[in-house]
């Protein structure tokens, strides 16, 4: 299957469609998640792409820096350390998600190499549900560690494993 990558960000034409794959793959709210992408990509260091196949956006992956005083990056450093290395200059991978036709097709592959090679920190993380095997499977061939088991982020919510990986490339 053919298909290409194209960078977006707060006033890209792309949003939208980025936030309709999210909602479609997660099961979330439009209007909430819509609210979450304008949030995340006016944050420092935002770095997101679209996978298109013949001119629909089929997958997303975008991130930003992991600083203290962001909720994620807080939640995360109560269980695995306010001083861990790994907190650290740090970029978050927020979020890689591909419609379930166009998985299967190096798709995630790609957005996740891309947007890792553009980011400029030297350490990596992000968090999947303890209970997605597969996205832990993906992580985990492409060489990410885990810094924490699972924890939930939220009270009633699944547990979220924190996996961890150095970019060597990075500054």
């Amino acid at each position: 299957m053919t298909f290409e990558l194209a960078e977006f960000d707060y006033y890209s034409p792309y949003l939208h469609k980025a936030v309709d794959v999210y909602c479609t793959v997660w099961g979330r709210n439009l209007e909430d998640s819509t609210t979450f992408f304008r949030k995340y990509a006016r944050m420092h260091y935002f770095v997101g792409y679209v996978a298109l196949v013949r001119g629909q956006v089929v997958g997303i992956a975008f991130g930003t820096a992991s600083q203290a005083g962001q909720w994620w990056h807080d939640k995360v450093s109560t269980h695995v350390g306010k001083n861990h290395h790994a907190l650290a200059n740090a970029w978050v991978l927020t979020e890689l998600a591909v419609l379930q036709p166009y998985r299967k097709h190096n798709i995630g592959s790609a957005l996740h190499d891309k947007v890792l090679e553009q980011q400029p920190f030297p350490n990596v993380l992000l968090s999947t549900q303890v209970d997605n095997i597969k996205a832990r499977e993906f992580y985990e061939k492409r060489h990410w560690t885990y810094l924490h088991q699972g924890f939930s982020f939220q009270k009633n919510r699944p547990n979220y494993c924190i996996m961890h990986r150095v970019i060597p490339h990075a500054s």
